[in-house]
Order: structure tokens, then sequence, then C-alpha cells
């Protein structure tokens, strides 16, 4: 039995004497758990509680991943060969992550301002330099 991942499902496929056999979903116990973070339910709140907190958060992410400050970002962070580098250790990277040099913080009244801030206050990151930023900053927190 093989198992095949695939974005719509994991599937596992019988193969009997070299010919593809039947098509089944696999078992609960061959699927491999992709670090899958728990989701916490919010219950309804009246008012402004922290679910419509949430998504007010998660709306404007959205705008701001629009924005003319991070598309110019991107473009520093790109070379002449259109390849991307990471700003802290400038290291050519796949995929950069745009990162805000001061935090957003929680959602209130400055939030807006802090999010949509100049291109001067962005940094592309690759994932290594951004989860140590991060973590740094989780433990200041603390």
């Amino acid at each position: 039995m093989v198992v095949i991942e695939r974005p719509y499902g994991t599937v596992s496929v019988l193969i009997l004497e070299g010919k593809m056999g039947k098509i089944k979903k696999a078992p609960k116990s061959l699927v491999k758990k992709a670090g899958k973070q728990k989701k916490i339910k919010l219950t309804p709140f009246d008012g402004l509680g922290p679910y419509e907190v949430a998504k007010i958060r998660s709306a404007l992410r959205q705008v701001w991943h629009r924005s003319k400050a991070r598309k110019i970002v991107v473009t520093r962070c790109t070379d002449i060969e259109g390849y991307v580098f990471c700003e802290c250790c400038y290291q050519r990277t796949p995929k950069i992550l745009i990162d805000h040099i001061t935090k957003c913080g929680n959602v209130d009244a400055g939030y807006i301002s802090r999010l949509f801030i100049p291109s001067m206050g962005l940094q592309g990151m690759c994932k290594k330099c951004h989860d140590e930023k991060t973590k740094k900053e989780k433990k200041a927190c603390l």
C-alpha cells in the first residue's frame, strides 16, 4: 500500500502485481499530521468580543497584504536576476516574509496606523530570520 498526499486529501493506493488497484481513503492511522494548529472555538459575544476582533484583524491583514508599501519591500528584496533575498542575512531564499520592524500589537485605536506604515518600517526576511525575531519578541513580552 502506498500513501499519496494531495492538496485535496490524502489517499492510499493499493498496488497489486504492478497494476494500480482501487483508490480509497487512507485510514486515520496512516495519515500524517502536518503540524496543524489547534483551533479554539470562540463563543459569540454581545458587542465587540474576541471573535469579532479576530475577524477585524484578519480583514485588515488581507488589505495590508495588497498595500503599496508591502509591494515596495518585495521589489527592494528582489535582485536583478529576479531572485529574492533576506534583508537580515542577505541570503537568497525561495520565499520572503514581510515583517514590521516595530510590532503592530493588539487591535486597538492605533492598530491601523501601526499596520499601514511606510516601506522603511518594513523588512523582507527569510523564514529562519523571521522565526528568530518573533521568538525574541515573544520572550521580551513575557
